[in-house]
């Protein structure tokens, strides 16, 4: 369920399409930036969406929240480029849902349970993975072989031009 309702949409979306799109006209860091700026207000906007309609309310829209979500979006950000892959990407989605959902937040549904745990412990557990991560991602980038340039744009190149879809040249047949 997690798959088809978050990790796959979201990473298609945010991770594909908007970074791809937003790299062609920005340096890559600067269009990480604005993807992770747009992750954060696509929530704020849906949830703005149901309080008006009368189906909800700003409760969940905490400053922990926002904070989970800029670490996390730049963590699976990290992931598409360093990769270059988005299955690394939803896998790792699926991963963090399903620690924080099962694993270590006290909820009814959880594998562990935890008799006690503070707010600020929740909340270091949920970012301190996400934190761990983007370390990893970035000593991953640095000693990699292909070295990412941050300041790189990626242009968009027409349906013909990519490599997969040019075709060998057929001979002509002249006079």
């Amino acid at each position: 369920m997690l798959f088809f309702y978050e990790a796959f949409p979201e990473e298609l979306t945010f991770r594909g399409y908007v970074f791809r799109n937003l790299n062609t006209r920005f340096p890559r860091w600067l269009a990480l930036i604005l993807q992770v700026v747009l992750f954060v207000l696509a929530p704020i906007a849906v949830t703005g969406f149901m309080v008006a309609t009368g189906i909800g309310t700003w409760d969940l829209i905490t400053v922990e929240y926002i904070i989970n979500l800029i670490a996390f979006g730049t963590v699976l950000q990290l992931c598409r480029i360093v990769s270059n892959n988005l299955w690394m990407n939803i896998g790792f989605h699926l991963a963090w849902l399903e620690m924080i959902r099962y694993v270590v937040v006290p909820s009814n549904y959880a594998f562990i349970e935890i008799e006690y745990l503070s707010i600020w412990g929740n909340y270091m557990v949920t970012i301190g993975s996400v934190i761990i991560g983007i370390i990893l991602l970035v000593v991953w980038s640095l000693r990699s072989k292909n070295r990412i340039d941050w300041n790189g744009v990626e242009p968009d190149l027409p349906p013909n031009s990519y490599p997969e879809t040019k075709k060998a040249a057929l001979p002509t047949h002249s006079g």
